[in-house]
């Protein structure tokens, strides 16, 4: 039996077979994100004093819609200043976390394989996660704020601003440089070639 000689597949759909591809890799990356910073806050909020804190893979509505993905849940009213202070950053210290220890893989195997195109997907949302973070924390009103909001920054920044007297643009400057110089270390590390082992 003669078999057919294989063709290559046309240019367009090569090429929409490889944007799926991104696009689904895209889409696990930030549901392992968004996991990874919910977990984070769970894990602060009960090293931290509230023994009742949880987190859910997602949690639904009453009529089965979906409420929310990765959902942690926790009583600030438990925690002391200093825990009400931190937990809200405990999302952000787990996805950094991960992106610092995919940049760690990358940088010790060689290109980060067998990983690849997965592992530097998920860096590169992870990282995103504290760019997002801070923008979110950076457009919020935290003058018109009298409690906490569930916005990680901007109630970082009201509880820092109130307790230590410091003007809410002046933390927000703070944390705008700070994050600038994150990512500018991160991203000439990330391009670093792989360390000889």
């Amino acid at each position: 039996m003669r078999f057919l000689p294989q063709r290559p597949l046309p240019h367009t759909l090569r090429w929409f077979g490889k944007a799926l591809y991104i696009a689904l890799l895209v889409v696990a990356s930030v549901f392992i994100m968004i996991n990874v910073h919910e977990i984070g806050h769970t894990v602060f909020a009960r090293l931290l004093g509230d023994s009742s804190a949880s987190y859910a893979l997602y949690r639904l509505h009453p009529d089965g819609s979906i409420r929310c993905i990765g959902c942690n849940a926790y009583n600030p009213h438990r925690l002391s200043f200093f825990g009400n202070v931190i937990v809200p950053l405990g999302g952000v210290i787990f996805s950094q976390g991960l992106a610092l220890a995919l940049l760690w893989y990358k940088r010790k195997i060689k290109g980060g394989a067998p990983c690849g195109r997965v592992c530097a997907v998920l860096t590169v949302v992870c990282v995103s996660d504290a760019a997002f973070q801070v923008a979110q924390g950076l457009a919020a009103n935290i003058g018109q704020q009298t409690g906490l909001t569930g916005v990680d920054i901007a109630d970082f920044i009201w509880l820092v601003a109130g307790r230590a007297h410091i003007g809410h643009a002046l933390l927000k400057a703070a944390l705008a440089a700070a994050l600038l110089v994150y990512l500018g270390w991160f991203i000439k590390t990330y391009r670093k070639p792989p360390i000889p082992a």
